[in-house]
């Protein structure tokens, strides 16, 4: 049935936003890295410039001291490498806040593509509990004066019931699949779950999805 139910969610997104959100997560990453390493570069640089300098001091120290042009050269490397390397840093910093940006953007994408399947699978709930309610009221017109009516009054009604679990088990392996996909639930969870049998009541207040008046002249029909 996963299967079946992936491939008839495909029909009903169109994946065009979603690939559009992660080429932008793509190249903010790819710019970030980019950032990064070169800011990783310019700290080695300043480290060797630094380290240069530092060994001259000690060159002095043992007695051969260097001329005026080579200390300043070998000083305004280490500065400007520092400097370098601290601006590079600073350019690194700022460029996550657009990756950032386009993780929301691509979670908000995978809210927005995936929600039409978790409606279906809501949608298939509905129905599924809709006829079981129908079910229900048949079973009631259909009590008998004997016991054995009565019986199998009850027994047409569980099955009937019953046949309808696939039908909202389908509504669950839809909404299932468009929550792992990254539709955010937008139900609160002050009410329990319906579980199955349920009844139509039960789950248009849980899931927020008033009938319509098209539904309700087409129940009343």
């Amino acid at each position: 049935m996963l299967d079946d139910v992936a491939a008839e969610a495909e029909s009903l997104i169109d994946r065009e936003p979603l690939r559009a959100a992660e080429a932008a997560l793509a190249a903010a990453q790819s710019a970030l890295l980019d950032a990064q390493g070169a800011a990783a570069k310019a700290d080695l640089d300043h480290r060797a410039a630094r380290d240069a300098f530092a060994a001259l001091i000690e060159e002095g120290a043992a007695g051969k001291v260097a001329t005026r042009e080579k200390v300043n050269a070998t000083h305004e490397r280490a500065s400007g490498a520092a400097r370098y390397a601290s601006y590079l840093a600073a350019v690194a910093g700022r460029m996550a806040g657009p990756v950032e940006e386009a993780e929301a953007a691509l979670a908000a994408a995978r809210h927005a593509v995936w929600a039409p399947v978790a409606q279906h699978g809501i949608g298939l709930r509905i129905e599924a509990a809709r006829k079981a309610d129908r079910a229900k009221v048949l079973h009631s017109a259909g009590w008998g004066p004997t016991p054995a009516t009565m019986a199998a009054a009850a027994e047409a009604r569980n099955q009937a019931v019953e046949a309808l679990r696939a039908q909202w088990e389908r509504g669950n392996a839809f909404l299932d699949l468009a929550w792992r996909e990254g539709h955010r639930p937008e139900t609160e969870r002050t009410l329990a779950r319906p579980g199955w049998p349920s009844s139509e009541s039960h789950e248009r207040l849980f899931w927020r999805r008033p009938a319509t008046a098209e539904e309700i002249a087409r129940a009343a029909a």
